[in-house]
């Protein structure tokens, strides 16, 4: 009954490992292309080597083990699926050590993410391949932003701080880093805009380079509204709109603090450009950050907790149900990852806390958690809750669902 989930579970698994290798290898292709040390430098030289007649039977045991550790499901994939995971993995024998040291990089990066992202990042490619330029920018914007200014306030925590909640165990999951750095956006944002909001920018300003006329147009339109409305005693909804697109229009003009330096390839120096671009962008505000770097680090000096409720009360209280529970799936899948380290007693308080978590908060039919036996091969276990996850979770109908 349960082989049609499984095999989903399998593709969908070969999918995600052929979209990140895939993706990996195209981007060091293009740079070796570039650099003269790929395919496309060797026009008119020695032909390439043929690919095997079969990948699969050229991978070596060392390869193949660790196809499987990435896909439990491996050998229940079709011959065809197979196939191609393994034509991907022949690949990654041609990267020079440079090109394959970055991709194990974003490999591992994939790895701290965590299932519960793993999951859905399929879904959510897919999703922004579809939008257009114009509506991608403010998605990779504001990605940026919370990245930079989570740079900064990392670097402003005193050193004991900064060690307690970026601790390997103890300290802030990758998915929670995600949702402090983007509560810190969000609420300098917040901040940004109310300041706006009571002295209304009534001056004209130099729109950023490449900016759509009619956006600038609006901009204009909506300050001679303020203007004429009395500014600061305008009505509040009018000048919102003012501050909400004069916030807009200067983080595009801020758009060059997020670049690499000409000729920087992706990775080198990254770090560096993200806290610059922060710092760039606190000095921008420096009250609005004051006021939430001051806010985040009197809750991080009380410990990752403290710091979670800080950053779970700058969300929207629509999108809260969705941030608990998708804590909550990591957390299971954490308990799973620690079962193979105890046994005896703590063992089962262990399990009977996972029982209780996923048919009591998480809603997972009791029929199926109990199919979860302690004796099952820890793979099979691991597809099991990725299989729940994927049908009660939030992008599946479950608690937290939007």
């Amino acid at each position: 009954m349960t082989r049609g989930p499984l095999r989903s579970r399998a593709l969908r698994a070969a999918v995600l490992w052929t979209a990140v290798v895939g993706g990996g290898l195209a981007l060091a292709g293009r740079a070796r292309a570039q650099d003269g040390t790929g395919p496309a430098a060797n026009r008119g030289g020695a032909a390439p080597a043929a690919a095997p007649a079969s990948a699969l039977d050229a991978l070596e045991p060392g390869e193949l083990e660790a196809v499987r550790r990435r896909i439990p499901e491996w050998d229940r994939l079709p011959r065809e699926k197979q196939e191609h995971v393994a034509r991907l993995v022949l690949r990654l024998r041609s990267l020079s050590p440079e090109d394959r040291e970055r991709f194990l990089a974003r490999m591992k990066a994939l790895d701290r993410a965590g299932p519960v992202t793993v999951e859905r990042l399929p879904d959510a490619l897919r999703d922004f391949q579809k939008l257009s330029r114009e509506s991608r920018d403010p998605l990779v914007r504001a990605h940026v932003i919370a990245r930079a200014l989570s740079a900064v306030f990392v670097e402003g925590l005193p050193a004991e701080t900064r060690a307690a909640i970026l601790a390997p165990e103890g300290g802030l999951g990758f998915h929670e880093q995600v949702q402090v750095a983007n509560a810190l956006a969000m609420a300098w944002k917040r901040r940004v805009v109310d300041g706006l909001l009571k002295a209304p920018p009534l001056a004209a300003e130099t729109p950023a380079n490449g900016a759509a006329e009619a956006a600038t147009a609006e901009l204009e339109r909506l300050r001679e509204q303020v203007r004429g409305a009395g500014g600061a005693s305008a009505p509040e909804p009018l000048r919102r709109a003012l501050a909400q697109r004069v916030f807009d229009a200067r983080l595009a003009a801020w758009k060059g603090s997020f670049e690499r330096p000409e000729g920087g390839r992706k990775g080198e120096g990254d770090a560096g450009v993200v806290l610059a671009a922060g710092r760039r962008l606190v000095a921008a505000a420096p009250d609005a950050w004051a006021a939430v770097a001051g806010e985040a680090s009197t809750a991080a000096a009380s410990g990752r907790a403290a710091l979670l409720a800080w950053a779970e009360r700058q969300q929207p209280e629509a999108s809260r149900p969705a941030q608990r529970a998708r804590a909550l799936w990591e957390w299971v899948f954490d308990l799973e990852k620690r079962r193979p380290f105890v046994t005896g007693e703590v063992l089962e308080k262990l399990d009977a806390l996972q029982v209780a978590v996923l048919t009591t908060t998480l809603r997972v039919p009791s029929a199926k958690v109990a199919t979860l036996a302690p004796s099952m091969p820890p793979l099979r276990r691991r597809a099991l809750l990725l299989e729940w996850l994927r049908e009660h979770g939030p992008a599946g109908g479950g608690p937290g669902r939007k």
